[in-house]
């Protein structure tokens, strides 16, 4: 079994209940949520387990890679310069959101912002003043070395981190 963990004050903070851990990461009830007792720095964690069992022949290892492929679509990963070199996050919709793929939505919304810089200048100038416009900027500053990343970890199928700073 996989288990899946996160603070329980980060989902409270949002407006999540407990339960939504187990709901998002995997479709049709195949995670259940799991009495955890366990603290990091006083904060309480809650976790949630796959139900699916996986059979595996002499070692655990063979089905990782099953494993990662299926949690994977429900988690988006950010590439960091320093250990672990990964964050993981996952999103949790509504029943009115669709999830995309996370490579397909960098692409999409540069896309979008491209169209709009190109044609509407002005738009985006209204944009960048709006309430989003301090993520649009964070969105331009950081997801191209991002989009990079992840798009070399899905072609040589394993995570690529950024080179080690000395």
């Amino acid at each position: 079994m996989i288990h899946g963990c996160a603070f329980a004050d980060d989902f409270t903070r949002l407006g999540y209940g407990l339960t939504d851990l187990s709901k998002n990461l995997g479709a049709g009830g195949t995670w259940r949520n799991v009495n955890c007792s366990e603290a990091i720095d006083g904060r309480r964690i809650i976790e949630a387990e796959t139900i699916a069992t996986t059979h595996y022949g002499h070692r655990p290892s063979q089905v990782l890679s099953q494993l990662s492929t299926d949690v994977r679509p429900r988690l988006w990963r950010s590439v960091t310069a320093y250990p672990p070199y990964r964050k993981y996050y996952i999103f949790l919709r509504t029943s009115a959101q669709t999830m995309l793929n996370q490579l397909l939505t960098i692409y999409l919304a540069t896309f979008y912002f491209g169209s709009i810089t190109r044609y509407k200048p002005e738009q985006f100038d209204l944009i960048l003043k709006s309430a989003i416009g301090p993520f649009v900027l964070e969105f331009f500053s950081n997801q191209p070395s991002q989009f990079l990343y992840l798009m070399a970890s899905e072609f040589m199928e394993q995570e690529v981190a950024r080179a080690a700073i000395t």
